[in-house]
């Protein structure tokens, strides 16, 4: 899955319109989230907070009144630093492996937190992803419906972010995506944000390549992100 999931990476960072795609996700006058995701506000690596839900909503999801509830209560601040606090702020998923257990513990906080009034589970997964990588974006990816899509993984979180770990371990792929960012940083009226954010930046450049495959499928016109 891994080396299937590197050759698709490669092909659409080298592709023709990758820097367009970048440059138009990260547009200051465009709808796409850009980098209003990642660098809204102040992000308190020890909380979430209304900015932060703000944020993920850019995205193109929904947070329930209930869930921004349980997500911004005094009652649950405790259990939400305690699980922060496990999860650096300056490591990449590429080390991810030694902080899984602490990742894992926060995506399925956030996940039983999304769940709705008077259902047993959630299935928020996209959201929960989401959610985690606006908090710890160098070890969360995005990791939506279409970009799953796209890699051609399974959709499980656990058979998911190795292969996002390989990702950012790949010289090729990353050096790619920073080449690109570095590009399109110099151009006007657009905002990379955090250049450093590589992982996020991929994600963009899957995402936009995915979107445009759906579109040319369905026939619709391009959108903002949807969930």
């Amino acid at each position: 899955m891994a080396n299937t999931a590197r050759s698709i990476a490669l092909e659409i960072v080298r592709a023709a319109g990758a820097e367009e795609d970048l440059a138009t996700y990260y547009s200051v006058n465009g709808d796409y989230a850009g980098s209003t995701f990642a660098s809204l506000g102040d992000n308190d690596p020890l909380r979430i907070t209304p900015t932060d839900l703000l944020a993920v909503t850019s995205l193109s999801v929904s947070i329930p009144p209930l869930a921004v509830r349980r997500f911004t209560s005094a009652s649950r601040a405790p259990e939400i630093n305690r699980l922060l606090e496990a999860l650096p702020t300056d490591v990449g998923i590429r080390s991810g492996k030694a902080h899984s257990q602490a990742m894992s513990e926060f995506y399925d906080f956030v996940k039983r937190c999304l769940r709705r009034s008077g259902s047993e589970a959630s299935n928020a997964w996209v959201t929960t992803s989401k959610i985690c990588a606006r908090k710890r974006p160098l070890l969360f990816p995005v990791r939506d419906s279409i970009v799953v899509e796209v890699l051609g993984l399974k959709g499980s979180y656990p058979d998911d972010w190795p292969v996002f770990a390989a990702l950012m371990d790949d010289a090729e792929v990353t050096g790619g995506v920073q080449a690109l960012v570095r590009q399109v940083a110099g151009q006007a009226n657009v905002d990379v944000g955090d250049p450093a954010l590589t992982l996020k930046h991929l994600d963009v450049l899957l995402w936009m390549h995915g979107m445009r495959q759906r579109q040319a499928t369905a026939g619709n016109p391009s959108s903002p992100r949807p969930d």
